[in-house]
């Protein structure tokens, strides 16, 4: 006969398989079932604290297992890194936007590294948008700068040659022009605008 466990959180008898595996525990399974443990670890992610916490693993991670990041060091420890930005105003703001938008990723907050050849320091560290930190990534530029926004592009192609940042949006699989806009931000804005009319997510932190 199977064995069966109460989870501590749902209150449902479930077949020890439906338990992570914990030696230290009684009958050596977790307390929560595997999907009341899995919903916990996420609520736990997405408190200020946790996610932290994953942006610091997710830097050891990128040190250790990528090429390009083989010559690239991590030079504050884990605990410096959380007393460090645990109360900074500009990461408590993203965290709040990001909140606010449903925990859409495009807005979580990330550390990136302002000169990329250099190590992770707090000297060489910004507090970005995933978005745009993705787009530094992808080498997707504006002027020989990277865009903050997701949606904007420089097109040079526009009659009126002043206003050149182009705002568009993909809708139902399809790339749609929102308009030509003289500014990033106000190109940003149309978009994050076309976002609330569809009832979808906005896509940019207005900085």
């Amino acid at each position: 006969m199977d064995r069966k466990k109460t989870c501590c959180k749902c209150r449902e008898e479930k077949d020890l398989t439906g338990f992570y595996k914990d030696p230290t525990k009684n009958l050596g399974v977790k307390s929560y079932c595997k999907t009341c443990y899995n919903e916990h670890q996420k609520e736990k992610r997405r408190t200020p604290l946790g996610k932290l916490k994953q942006c610091y693993h997710a830097m050891v991670h990128r040190t250790s297992t990528r090429k390009t990041y083989c010559n690239i060091n991590i030079l504050f420890s884990k605990q410096e890194f959380l007393d460090k930005y645990l109360n900074n105003k500009t990461y408590e703001k993203l965290y709040s936007s990001w909140k606010d938008s449903g925990y859409n990723t495009a807005l979580s907050p990330s550390f990136d590294r302002i000169n990329n050849k250099k190590d992770y320091n707090f000297d060489n560290l910004q507090i970005i948008i995933h978005s745009e930190n993705a787009a530094k990534g992808k080498g997707r530029k504006i002027g020989g700068k990277v865009s903050k926004y997701i949606g904007v592009t420089l097109d040079t192609t526009c009659q009126n040659r002043n206003k050149k940042f182009k705002a568009s949006l993909k809708i139902s699989n399809k790339t749609t022009t929102l308009g030509y806009f003289y500014t990033e931000k106000e190109a940003a804005i149309s978009v994050n605008n076309k976002c609330k009319e569809l009832g979808i997510p906005i896509k940019n932190i207005l900085l």
